[in-house]
């Protein structure tokens, strides 16, 4: 199994607003044995159905809420208007072939972000991308973004209230698909 993670983003409505560059990164933890297909994949088992986008984006905000509650932080709520965003950047990559930070011929993603949601004090972006078996997806890529210290810092960050999660799966590489998962957080001054 892959699960590619960039180094995750923060912006905060201020008149500075710069971070440095995300690199990103290959998280790689093949199943025993398994076979690898070319140097990113690994086959997964064939799909009898697509995900459920709907409620794996819902199962993910859960999962969210679930680390926060042992930690002793408020939930975030889920935001329709955030999620059709993390969509919508989920699916601009699968479209147009990039994962990154960056949006192609827009800049910093959580800018964008910022920029589309008048009411946030501040945003965040953790990305994530699997061909993973749609039954173990989910808690495979959860598990990688709370291991790496930048994604983890933003499911923690305590001033974040607002979540929106955005989930695309393309056909490929061979009888598995790829997931694409966006999450977008806020510090929204609307609760």
């Amino acid at each position: 199994m892959n699960v590619t993670l960039p180094v995750s983003r923060t912006l905060r409505r201020r008149a500075v607003m710069g971070a440095a560059a995300a690199t990103p990164f290959l998280l790689t933890r093949p199943a025993s044995g398994a076979p690898r297909v070319g140097p990113q994949y690994q086959l997964a088992s064939p799909l009898a159905a697509p995900l459920d986008a709907p409620a794996a984006e819902a199962q993910i905000v859960d999962m969210i809420n679930a680390l926060r509650a042992q930690r002793g932080l408020a939930p975030m709520q889920a935001d329709e208007r955030m999620a059709a965003l993390a969509r919508e950047r989920s699916q601009d990559m699968m479209a147009r072939g990039y994962f990154s930070h960056d949006i192609p011929g827009v800049g910093p993603a959580a800018q964008w972000a910022l920029d589309a949601l008048p009411d946030a004090l501040e945003t965040a972006e953790n990305l994530g991308r699997s061909n993973e078996a749609n039954g173990e997806v989910l808690p495979r890529l959860f598990d990688a973004w709370v291991a790496s210290p930048g994604h983890a810092r933003n499911l923690l960050r305590p001033e974040f209230n607002r979540v929106g999660i955005g989930l695309v799966e393309i056909p490929g590489p061979g009888d598995s698909t790829t997931k694409l998962v966006t999450q977008l957080f806020a510090n929204s001054a609307s609760r």
